[in-house]
């Protein structure tokens, strides 16, 4: 306003047309802009949703101020919001999880196990309280989640169940923070938040080599892509890739944005995808009452045609069976019998 609208010094002066430039200036350069007199001015874009962040407060200031500055009407109510261009968060590969399993300490193990086991954010996972953890009904019991206030039910799979043993076997927390699961961590987030997330960076950057930021075209400041949130992408594409229910994961992860559905149903790879397909029934008959997709068109495999010839005869019959069971069979079934066969 000093360098633009110099003869604007009360608040009831500022109009409708002021608050749209200010905002456009926040768009289109940034907020802290240094420049001399006669100089050109060098832009730095704010992301749209640090520029939401400002509209929305800098109306809630005027609202309030409203009466004892005499104005009539709020000149950023009903300014529209810039677009939200954000960069989605990814999920961890199957090569970083590895990686991440074999470099876990004792700051991130607890950590990336809680995370990955439910879906829970940073700051659900640091101030999660024992009395929130039913070891003997096998459930996560969190009455409201940081950031929505929505609570959830999470079910505790024996591999949590075990960790969470052990961490009870060895509680450490002393004081104010005997009540938290992980102590340490709950302390450090109630009194300095990014404090957790930097030591989860540095363990990604330097320990397991994975890339976390981006910088998108546009845009000066780089953005996280993987980070501790990232569990929560990684458990929705693999609860989509193994078939469970949206309404479940949704139930556990708390809500499903657009965002996370997308991450939900698309991002498993192209053989990924080929890989669940194979499973479907033959839904048209289209081969004659059997199902090539679960018996992976054993006609034209060379590897499973060469394997069939490995069998006794004396097992045509049995081998004949099998084959025309699972033509039929329920593709959980035939998953089942997989995973026995494989132990």
């Amino acid at each position: 306003m000093e360098d633009n609208y110099p003869e604007t010094t009360h608040l009831a002066a500022v109009a409708r047309h002021h608050a749209e430039n200010y905002v456009a200036s926040l768009t289109t350069y940034g907020k802290y802009t240094i420049r001399k007199p006669g100089e050109r001015r060098e832009a730095h874009p704010l992301a749209g949703a640090t520029v939401k962040d400002y509209l929305t407060t800098i109306t809630e200031v005027f609202t309030l101020l409203a009466e004892d500055a005499g104005l009539v009407n709020n000149p950023f109510a009903n300014i529209p919001k810039p677009s939200l261009q954000t960069e989605n968060r990814q999920p961890f590969t199957p090569d970083e999880l590895e990686t991440i399993k074999e470099n876990l300490d004792d700051f991130t193990r607890p950590l990336f196990t809680i995370a990955f086991s439910t879906a829970l954010r940073e700051g659900d996972i640091c101030t999660l309280k024992w009395n929130e953890v039913d070891l003997e009904n096998l459930v996560i019991c969190r009455g409201k989640m940081r950031k929505t206030q929505v609570g959830v039910d999470i079910p505790i799979m024996p591999p949590l169940a075990d960790y969470f043993g052990e961490l009870k076997e060895k509680r450490t927390g002393k004081g104010d923070y005997a009540e938290y699961v992980l102590p340490l961590h709950a302390e450090m987030y109630l009194h300095n938040p990014s404090g957790v997330s930097y030591r989860v960076k540095t363990f990604l950057e330097e320990k397991c080599h994975i890339v976390t930021t981006v910088k998108p075209a546009g845009r000066n400041r780089a953005v996280s892509v993987k980070d501790l949130h990232s569990c929560r992408h990684s458990f929705c594409y693999y609860a989509g890739l193994y078939g469970i229910p949206m309404n479940v994961v949704q139930g556990i992860v708390g809500h499903l944005t657009p965002e996370m559905t997308k991450l939900y149903s698309n991002h498993a790879s192209l053989e990924a995808k080929r890989e669940k397909m194979q499973l479907l029934p033959d839904f048209l008959n289209l081969a004659d009452g059997t199902n090539p997709h679960l018996l992976g068109d054993c006609s034209h495999d060379p590897e499973i045609i060469a394997l069939l010839k490995k069998i006794p005869r004396r097992y045509a019959d049995e081998v004949k069976q099998m084959l025309e069971f699972m033509s039929t069979a329920n593709p959980r079934t035939i998953i089942e019998m997989r995973r026995q066969l494989t132990g």
